[in-house]
């Protein structure tokens, strides 16, 4: 219903198909007085009347009848804690035994192809270039544990700066 008609001149079922939507929706705004334009391909149909009770049903929303202290409700159930069946709790120890089960197999699939990945990646990049990877990334790992224990201890960077 969002095309003209010069959009729709092929003729073929959608034609058609749009034909019918645009009757039932002149017919609706005219208050069921139908008008036929050469352009329509059928008379009337039961596939037509049906497009006319959908416009009309589309013409004239069913009335919104909200409860007089609606915005209130809203306020309240969007300024209230949300809070999950189980609790913080459970996700805290769900959430420590994953990554607990994460650092196991990260050390099992170490172990298992751990001497072919070095074996690959010394021949790929070189020894020495794999020693300067391995010390920056220890270098990363320290500063990033410095952060995680600050930030464990309560005391974070904004915290330590005004100190």
């Amino acid at each position: 219903m969002n095309t003209t008609d010069r959009d729709h001149d092929a003729g073929g079922p959608d034609a058609r198909e749009w034909a019918a939507q645009e009757r039932a929706r002149r017919e609706a705004g005219t208050g069921g007085r139908a008008i036929v334009r050469a352009a329509d391909h059928a008379p009337d149909d039961a596939g037509a009347a049906a497009y006319r009770r959908i416009a009309e049903a589309l013409r004239n929303p069913p009335p919104v009848e909200l409860p007089a202290d609606f915005a209130a409700r809203v306020a309240r159930t969007a300024e209230a804690p949300r809070r999950t069946p189980a609790g913080p709790a459970f996700e805290n120890i769900l959430q420590r035994v994953l990554v607990v089960a994460f650092a196991l197999c990260a050390v099992l699939a170490g172990l298992a192809y751990g001497a072919r990945l070095l074996a690959l990646l010394q021949a790929g990049v070189g020894a020495d270039a794999l020693q300067w990877a391995a010390l920056a990334a220890a270098c990363v790992a320290l500063s990033w544990s410095f952060e995680w224990l600050r930030n464990r201890a309560g005391r974070g960077g904004d915290s330590l700066r005004a100190a």
